[in-house]
């Protein structure tokens, strides 16, 4: 059976505080929680907080690999690469009052050329014919620009799908192997197009010049406005108007909407119904602090709602 596997380049710890209000002087949190995650991680989480089984790879500094490894369920599998060090932690402060979040990022382990190797073998091993890689976040220091470029090329030559959600010079070297669907947001999207690309037919054709590159879909996540999705032969938008679940966390909510996209292509669904799972995910994930562990009665209930519109070629 085809498999789902996840890769976390740069994992992190999430250390999410809640707080009613900030001052200069001390605050006490409400709500205090710790992660273990990263993109490609949280994204493990959301397919299998969908039922679907997962396996998750990357880099995990030594010092913190059991908190990685702990994740390990029925349905969620971890083959984490431990490199020397300790995993970064980034931190979120939530203020209910104010309604805003403030996201903290910090610097953990590099990564040597042996490990690189490392990590690519995992994936040789773990990989067949038909299954879907999805490579998500940023790279660690010490990592090669081209690094998820390698990993892809690596797909092709197992016929594995290979995913790329990544930014920067990652994403730039990554589309040159031609994944077969990218997921930059917004403003990644316009990093990489240089285009400000402020509505759904400036991002359709912004997206039809990485198209002519190889890629098969593009899929630019936009936050509160959905979702744009565009092929070679058509364009959707997606988005929902009529529900707002409680914002309890941003983080991951990327995440979880490419873990539907995913899920959905991989039971053989309907574009429109790709992104109607998608869009689902990603608004569900709003309402929990872990990112990816969202209900799956909330997803199904937003399901419902998701809006599909055809965009101009």
């Amino acid at each position: 059976m085809a498999k789902i596997v996840t890769v976390t380049a740069n994992t992190a710890i999430d250390f999410f505080i809640e707080v009613a209000g900030l001052a200069h002087d001390t605050v006490k949190a409400r709500h205090s929680a710790e992660f273990a995650g990263g993109k490609g991680v949280n994204v493990g989480k959301a397919v299998a907080a969908l039922g679907c089984p997962v396996i998750c790879q990357g880099f995990v500094g030594e010092q913190s690999l059991a908190a990685f490894n702990a994740l390990a369920t029925a349905t969620l599998y971890t083959q984490f690469t431990a490199v020397a060090g300790k995993t970064r932690t980034n931190l979120t402060l939530s203020d209910i009052v104010a309604n805003q979040q403030t996201h903290i990022i910090t610097q953990g382990f590099s990564v040597a050329d042996s490990d690189c190797q490392q990590l690519a073998n995992t994936l040789a091993a773990t990989i067949t014919a038909g299954d879907s890689v999805i490579f998500s976040g940023s790279l660690p220091p010490g990592a090669p620009d081209n690094s998820y470029a390698k990993l892809i090329e690596l797909c092709h030559r197992k016929g594995a799908l290979p995913f790329l959600d990544s930014r920067g010079q990652g994403l730039k070297e990554g589309i040159t192997a031609k994944p077969y669907l990218i997921k930059p947001n917004q403003s990644e999207f316009q990093e990489l197009t240089g285009s400000a690309c402020v509505t759904e037919q400036a991002i359709v054709a912004a997206a039809q010049d990485l198209l002519a590159q190889g890629i098969e879909w593009v899929c630019v996540s936009r936050g509160e406005q959905g979702l744009v999705m565009v092929g070679k032969h058509i364009a959707l938008s997606a988005r929902i108007n009529s529900l707002h679940p409680t914002m309890l966390n941003t983080v991951g909510c990327g995440d979880a909407l490419l873990a539907g996209l995913v899920v959905a292509m991989k039971k053989g669904k309907a574009v429109e119904d790709w992104l109607r799972l998608a869009v689902a995910c990603g608004s569900a994930n709003l309402s929990v602090a872990e990112p990816g562990c969202f209900d799956l009665g909330l997803v199904r209930e937003i399901y419902k709602l998701v809006e599909i519109g055809r965009l101009v070629i």
